[in-house]
């Protein structure tokens, strides 16, 4: 009688890993306590790959990560979730955005570095760049996070600008950059080309993986892309318009949101084709319809959506372009949520669950500790 009705609610393997695959990540964690079996299934490595690839078929979040942000300050949006940084990064205010599911934090100065993954509660934090001689002299740095398929490794790229001397002056400023590599556990140096020494950065400069092992860095008045993989640099000048973003993702090409010179009312995506070899250009996609005057527009999540900053409503707020609706995401005015910049109250990425885990990576503490 046992081996029969053992028999009639048999599953195979195959089966439970496919319906596994294509559950959140926070249930998975719950479930590796069900038995053996699936907890072995849970933490096998093509797994992980599997569950990140169906979580990336899926609608992405946006996270917004705070210290001290009230979680009242999401409205019931079923895009977005708000994770709680580990006390560990207490201080650490900076993101440079997420890549399957890993969130790269860093300080002001991009000296102390750590990568986490929210939701198994897991970080690392990364060694000590070499670049840190002068201290005082950093004006600031930019860092982005990427994944060399071709390695499978996963890589970060700090490029750091020294002022020695007045700030106006282009021979008193030293930029100078290095790449993390997961798999060496290590920062090497990256020699540049003359043609980016010459380009202006900012402290919020933008930098996102768009192109499957290219990073995409915002300057001044150009873009520069880092091939991961064969660790060069490529320089591309803005569009011929208002820039009204950050640089973005869009269907996997390096995108921008513009405005035509005297049209208000009207907001323009771009996106930067390089492909083949051949001479890169920028081409226009679509206009967008600018009826709640956008500021700035923040990340473009696909399905037709970005997040855009309203400076006088005071708040940030998920667009949908195709559906010409509007929600908001966050009240920074009557939340009281200190200002960063004209563009930036709290630290939001575009985000996937997922299970990744990397050599090193240790349990968060508990908070209070």
């Amino acid at each position: 009688m046992f081996r029969t009705m053992r028999s009639r609610y048999y599953m195979h393997e195959d089966v439970i890993f496919m319906i596994l695959s294509w559950l959140p990540a926070k249930s998975l964690l719950r479930f590796m306590a069900v038995c053996k079996l699936w907890h072995s299934i849970i933490l096998n490595p093509y797994f992980i790959n599997t569950h990140l690839t169906n979580s990336q078929k899926k609608q992405a979040l946006v996270a917004i990560l705070s210290e001290e942000v009230d979680p009242d300050c999401i409205y019931t949006l079923e895009e977005s979730i708000r994770l709680k940084l580990p006390p560990q990064c207490t201080g650490m205010t900076h993101s440079t955005g997420s890549c399957n599911g890993l969130v790269c934090l860093t300080n002001a100065y991009g000296v102390d570095i750590y990568l986490w993954n929210p939701f198994t509660k897991r970080l690392k934090k990364l060694p000590t760049p070499n670049k840190i001689q002068y201290p005082k002299r950093i004006k600031f740095s930019n860092i982005g996070l990427g994944f060399d398929s071709i390695s499978n490794d996963y890589k970060i790229l700090r490029m750091v600008e020294f002022s020695f001397g007045p700030l106006d002056r282009l021979g008193n400023r030293i930029l100078e950059v290095e790449v993390y590599s997961s798999n060496a556990d290590s920062w090497k140096e990256i020699p540049l080309p003359e043609t980016v020494r010459s380009i202006m950065l900012h402290k919020l400069s933008k930098c996102i993986q768009a192109k499957n092992g290219v990073l995409y860095i915002e300057g001044i008045r150009e873009i520069l892309s880092f091939d991961l993989h064969n660790e060069v640099f490529g320089v591309y000048p803005f569009p011929n318009s208002i820039k009204k973003s950050h640089v973005l993702n869009f269907e996997d090409s390096v995108a921008m949101i513009c405005k035509s010179f005297g049209d208000v009312s009207r907001l323009s995506l771009w996106t930067l084709d390089d492909n083949c070899g051949c001479k890169a250009s920028w081409n226009k996609k679509f206009d967008i319809e600018n009826n709640w005057h956008v500021d700035y527009v923040c990340l473009m999540l696909g399905v037709g959506q970005f997040v855009g900053n309203i400076v006088t409503a005071g708040g940030y707020f998920l667009y949908d372009y195709k559906k010409k609706d509007i929600k908001r995401l966050c009240d920074y005015k009557k939340k009281n949520i200190r200002l960063v910049s004209k563009y930036l109250a709290i630290i939001m990425v575009k985000y996937v669950e997922s299970l990744v885990s990397l050599k090193g990576f240790e349990k968060e503490e508990l908070s209070g500790k």
